[in-house]
C-alpha cells in the first residue's frame, strides 16, 4: 500500500544528464531495481577518531570487527524506519548490514 504522505524534494538531489545523452525510451515498469541506502553511524565521536589518528600505529588499540560494528554501525531504530518506509512504498528489504550501515531495497520501476 503506497503512502499518502507529502514528499519533499531533497536540495541538489536531481542528477543532470551527461552532455549528449538521449532518451531511448520509457523504462519497463515491471523491471526490478535495487536501491542501496546508506545509514548514519550510531555515534560519531570525532574527538576519539582524531586522538587515535594522532597516535603512532603501534600504540593504538584497535576494535575487532564485531566491536566496530556494535559501536559504529547503523542504529537498529534507523533500520526500522527504512523498513517501514519500504513497506509503505511497495518495496522489499533485500538485506541489512549494520556494520557497513547499508540496507538494500528492491522493487519495480513502477514505484
Amino acid at each position: 500500500m503506497a503512502s499518502t504522505t507529502n514528499r519533499v524534494a531533497l536540495v541538489n538531489s536531481a542528477r543532470k544528464l551527461p552532455k549528449g545523452a538521449k532518451l531511448v525510451g520509457a523504462a519497463d515498469p515491471k523491471q526490478e531495481i535495487e536501491i542501496s541506502v546508506r545509514l548514519r553511524a550510531k555515534r560519531a565521536d570525532d574527538e576519539q577518531v582524531m586522538a587515535l589518528g594522532a597516535q603512532p600505529p603501534r600504540e593504538r588499540q584497535y576494535l575487532s570487527r564485531a566491536e566496530f560494528g556494535a559501536e559504529m554501525g547503523a542504529d537498529p531504530a534507523d533500520v526500522a524506519k527504512i523498513d517501514d518506509f519500504a513497506h509503505n512504498h511497495d518495496l522489499n528489504v533485500k538485506s541489512v548490514h549494520l556494520a557497513s550501515r547499508t540496507v538494500k531495497l528492491t522493487g519495480t520501476v513502477r514505484r
